[in-house]
Parts: C-alpha cells; sequence; structure tokens
C-alpha cells in the first residue's frame, strides 16, 4: 500500500477488504499504541504532561504540556 486509501462521501465502508493485507498490521498496531500509551503515563507521572480534562463517555481527555501552557498565557495556570 503506497498510498492511503481515501473513504469519504458516502464511500464508506467499502464494499471489499483484503483481509489478507490487513491481519499482520493488528500486533505493530496494538504494539505501537502500547508504547504511545506508556509514553503518555510517563508524561504524566514525571509531571511534565498534565490533564486539562478527564475522559468521560465519547468525551476525549484533553492533556496539556503546563510549562509550554504557563509561558503562552503568560501566567501561571498550572
Amino acid at each position: 500500500m503506497n498510498q492511503p486509501v481515501q473513504y469519504h462521501y458516502a464511500k464508506f465502508p467499502p464494499s471489499t477488504m483484503d483481509w489478507s493485507r490487513l491481519i499482520p498490521l493488528i500486533g505493530p498496531a496494538s504494539a505501537a499504541l502500547a508504547r504511545f500509551d506508556g509514553t503518555l503515563s510517563a508524561l504524566r507521572e514525571s509531571g511534565l504532561l498534565k490533564i486539562l480534562r478527564e475522559a468521560s463517555g465519547r468525551r476525549p481527555a484533553f492533556y496539556v504540556f503546563s510549562e509550554l501552557l504557563n509561558t503562552a498565557e503568560g501566567k501561571d495556570v498550572f
């Protein structure tokens, strides 16, 4: 797959899926998500990344780098 497949404007879901190409990607994708989750956890535990708003239902959590936000706002928000 050289280019991303464009599915939009009432063309999703596709009528056929090439599962033989997709199944091998599940493991690596899962591993990448786990690494990303670990990175987020490490940033939160170190105090660099703060939760601005907790996730709830379908509403996502908002994370913020506190020093960056404080610099941008020109005051201590956190």
